[in-house]
């Protein structure tokens, strides 16, 4: 991947950065299908699925969107959640037009930024508005929403290849 025309972005340029409202607590939520995401590095920061009412107060976010905890582990959300407060879970709402594989992209160049967090250092919503993030850049020095896609489609395809080559299977 070519880096020459690649430009620096605050996050707070490309997202609206919100915290849940409330104090959503795992262990008060009934068992359900909507994801309940918190800090962690694992299992996309889901700690548990919990039923659509929630606690009556906590924001359903939509998916298609970021979370950055407070570790700086990002990851991208596909389908509606929720998220806890306490946990101190930022919630990254596009201002552009934002596909999967956009998301994937982005949260990855964000998770490279975690070694800075650490040790005391929290990712809070004024900090991760501050984050500087680099992408590629198209003629207008935007940034290349198109480049990233393909690239993405193409990293998909290389890693499918590769996992039927170790499996055995020829791939024509």
């Amino acid at each position: 991947m070519d880096t020459k025309q690649w430009k620096k972005f605050y996050l707070s340029q490309l997202f609206d950065c919100v915290l849940s409202k409330g104090d959503l607590k795992e262990d008060e939520c009934l068992n359900g299908d909507i994801p309940l995401v918190s800090s962690g590095s694992t299992n996309n920061g889901i700690v548990k699925y919990i039923d659509s009412a929630g606690d009556g107060k906590a924001q359903i976010f939509n998916g298609n969107c970021l979370t950055v905890d407070m570790f700086c582990n990002c990851f991208y959300q596909e389908h509606k959640f929720y998220a806890v407060s306490h946990g101190r879970v930022n919630i990254l709402l596009p201002k552009f037009c934002m596909s999967k594989n956009i998301g994937l992209f982005i949260a990855t160049i964000i998770n490279i930024q975690r070694y800075k967090f650490s040790y005391g250092r929290a990712v809070y919503s004024s900090v991760a508005e501050k984050i500087d993030i680099k992408l590629p850049v198209d003629s207008n020095g935007n940034p290349d929403w198109e480049y990233i896609e393909k690239y993405v489609e193409l990293l998909e395809i290389k890693i499918k290849q590769n996992i039927f080559k170790r499996l055995g299977f020829d791939n024509n």
